[in-house]
């Protein structure tokens, strides 16, 4: 890796978009809990098809690390691995999307 640089650090501001419909009811009726269902689907699908992968929360829950990087070949995309990065690591990893890598092994 000739750059790494970690990518979550919007993580928590991303999380606030969720948090907020959730405190606004006191005791949520059958159709507050399916308007939830409803966003929590909506929020999913966009998550996933958007480049929103470096602020996954449920990776962090994990214990995944997810770094910006760009490698030798000049090529910058975003890899996901369970331990962490440094410039000029060497990584084995396969393609999850166009710009995601999910390491395989490392160092």
């Amino acid at each position: 890796m000739t750059d790494v640089e970690p990518a979550g650090s919007g993580a928590s501001s991303y999380l606030a978009g969720y948090l907020l419909p959730f405190l606004t009811v006191s005791s949520p009726t059958a159709a507050d809990l399916i308007a939830y269902g409803v966003f929590l689907v909506v929020a999913f699908l966009v998550h996933m098809r958007t480049e929103l992968i470096q602020v996954n929360p449920t990776l962090f829950l994990y214990g995944w690390r997810i770094f910006s990087i760009t490698d030798a070949n000049g090529l910058q995309t975003h890899l996901i691995c369970k331990e962490r990065i440094l410039t000029g690591d060497r990584v084995m990893a396969y393609r999850m999307t166009d710009d995601v890598l999910v390491a395989t092994t490392s160092r």
